[in-house]
Parts: structure tokens; sequence; C-alpha cells
């Protein structure tokens, strides 16, 4: 990406290790030295605004020396802050909330992917063809954009409510709700040992026999 001459935002993990004045050092290390001193507002959902705070540092590679910045996310995980590093300068506490921004929305669209494979297990659906696994790619695309329309409805429809509380998350809050009603569904599904034929009266065609002539 830095070849290419382009901006970019990406998350970076604990472990990477980068020079920090001349001196390698973790990303989790310099995470834990520093504080969040720049308040960024997120809105979660129609009722409910949270602060994160965000703090930025410089950073460099060790592996071509080039000088990138590193913005750190605290409050979106209680586990540990988030660490973002990009070549988008930054003079301001404005240009550290945009490159926070910038990574959050695309943060959906990842979530999406996770919860196909991790929810769903796309990546072991085994099919012969390629249209084969089109096909089910299609089903399951569609399906999400069902749960898409009830995580908009979230607190204020019945069916999406039943289905947050089947899930039996520990945390009933959820920035993205895709995986919590993929788990729900799954789990009222479960109670099903029949199918849906004790739901809905399925008439089964009888094929006509063919006409015989005795002779």
């Amino acid at each position: 990406m830095s070849k290419g001459r382009r901006k970019f935002v990406v998350r970076i993990d604990d472990e990477r290790k980068l020079l920090f004045k001349g001196k390698k050092k973790s990303v989790e290390e310099v995470s834990k030295r520093r504080k969040g001193k720049i308040i960024m507002k997120l809105l979660f959902d129609d009722n409910e605004e949270t602060e994160v705070m965000l703090s930025y540092t410089k950073a460099t590679l060790p592996y071509n020396k080039k000088e990138y910045n590193l913005v750190i996310v605290y409050g979106l995980s209680e586990a540990r802050p988030m660490k973002l590093l990009t070549n988008i300068e930054i003079k301001n506490k404005e240009d550290v909330i945009k490159v926070a921004r910038l990574y959050l929305s695309r943060w959906k669209i990842e979530e999406y992917f996770r919860g196909k494979k991790q929810e769903y297990e796309f990546e072991n659906m085994r099919v012969r063809t390629l249209e084969s696994m089109n096909n089910l790619n299609m089903m399951l695309t569609i399906h999400l954009g069902h749960i898409a329309i009830l995580a908009e409805k979230i607190n204020k429809n019945i069916l999406a409510i039943k289905i947050i509380y089947e899930s039996k998350s520990l945390r009933r809050k959820s920035i993205v709700w895709l995986s919590q009603i993929a788990r729900g569904i799954k789990n009222i599904l479960a109670y099903a040992h029949e199918g849906i034929k004790s739901w809905q009266d399925i008439k089964i065609k009888v094929h006509n026999k063919q006409l015989q002539l005795k002779l």
C-alpha cells in the first residue's frame, strides 16, 4: 500500500513491533503507556450515545523505516483498546477522529463477513460446482439482508427483541447485531424437531401413474 502511494487505515496486532523514537517496542506496550485525551462520540443505536477516547503517536515500521501514525481507540472493548496504523497526515484532533471513523465505517462490513463464516460456517459448506457455491452464497446473502432489516428494529419490534433474548448473549447491547440475531434464530429453530411440517400443512403431490393397456 505504501508503494502504491495510497492512503490507508489498517488494524494492527498487539504483538507487532514498531520503532518509537528509535527503540523497538510492541504496540501493546505503547498503548498501555498512553492515555486517551481526545473525545469521540459514537451513536450505537437510536437512543444511546457513547464516548470513546482516542490517542495517537508517531511510529516507524522497522523493515522500511517509514514513519506512520498509530491511533489508539479506548472504550470500544473492555478487554483492550483498538490500534490503527495509517499513513494519513494528522495535524490536530479532528484528523485523529477522522482516521478512527474511517476504520469504523468498514467495521460493519468486516463483521458481516466474520458472521458469515463463523455463525453460518460458510467456508465449511461442501458443493461440487461453482454454480452451487454461488447459489448458496446468494441465499445466505438474502437471509443476512433480512437480519439487517431486523437489526433496524431492535428495541422497537417484539420479534427482534425475542430473537436477541433467545441468543443468550451476555451483553444485550451490541455495536453489530448480526451475530446475536443469527445465534438467536438458531436457538429458536433448535426446538423444531419436525421441521416445518408441524407449522404448515404441506400437500404432497402424487404423480399420476402411467396408463397401461393390458392385452
